[in-house]
């Protein structure tokens, strides 16, 4: 259900996340590059940290954005930053690398925002090509929604319904059957069910099922204790 934890520290409370993926759908960026094509990145003369090569940073910060509706423009920035230090060739190079991982259509959104907020130097024959997609314009427009959801001073999910349309648009980000099965499952099922009702593995596809009644219960319950 997940791809990462967080612990904090009691006394300096600093946070750290452990990964074990990338993602919390499996099937939405192809992984087997990542250590193979991994570079060290100095920090100091003898520190260095491992990081992404450009060809998966790419495709990574676009999926990630693309699935938070790039509500924060800091993360369009990001990426910004990577493409403008990439030529031509190079940002069509980045392009091709992340629909050979399957986030194609992510880094397509990506490039038209980039272009259109931060004025990203894109090829413009591609530019065009991207265009005349009817699904990337809903996805950029919904991404533009996102960005000034509130005035861009509250995010879309303290909005009411502010999240409908994000929520939707992701399932437009793949084209794998696997994809969407495992997108449908992750908003069929509830973290707060899991921990409330422990299932053994063989009846764990009754947690979409029983989502509806345990909400209710738990809000017929929390109803409850206020009133006493």
């Amino acid at each position: 259900m997940r791809r990462d934890f967080g612990y904090v520290h009691e006394e300096s409370q600093v946070e750290i996340e452990l990964h074990w993926r990338l993602f919390g759908n499996p099937y939405f960026m192809a992984e087997t590059s990542l250590i193979a094509s991994s570079r060290i990145v100095p920090l100091t003369g003898a520190i260095g940290m491992r990081t992404l090569a450009d060809e998966d940073l790419f495709p990574y910060l676009c999926a990630h954005g693309a699935l938070h509706w790039w509500y924060q423009l800091k993360w369009l920035a990001d990426v910004g930053a990577l493409l403008a230090g990439a030529s031509t060739d190079g940002v069509e190079r980045l392009y091709g690398a992340a629909e050979a991982r399957g986030v194609g259509r992510a880094a397509a959104l990506a490039l038209l925002l980039c272009q259109r907020l931060l004025r990203t130097t894109v090829p413009d024959h591609l530019i065009a090509t991207l265009r005349e997609s009817a699904t990337l314009r809903w996805l950029e427009a919904t991404a533009l929604k996102a960005m000034t959801a509130g005035n861009s001073e509250i995010e879309p999910r303290d909005i009411s319904f502010g999240t409908t349309r994000g929520n939707l648009s992701c399932f437009l980000l793949s084209r794998s059957w696997r994809y969407w099965l495992a997108e449908l499952t992750g908003h069929a099922t509830c973290e707060t069910d899991v921990l409330t009702l422990l299932l053994p593995k063989q009846l764990r596809f009754l947690y979409p099922i029983l989502r509806v009644p345990l909400w209710l219960w738990r809000h017929s319950s929390h109803r409850i204790r206020s009133l006493r």
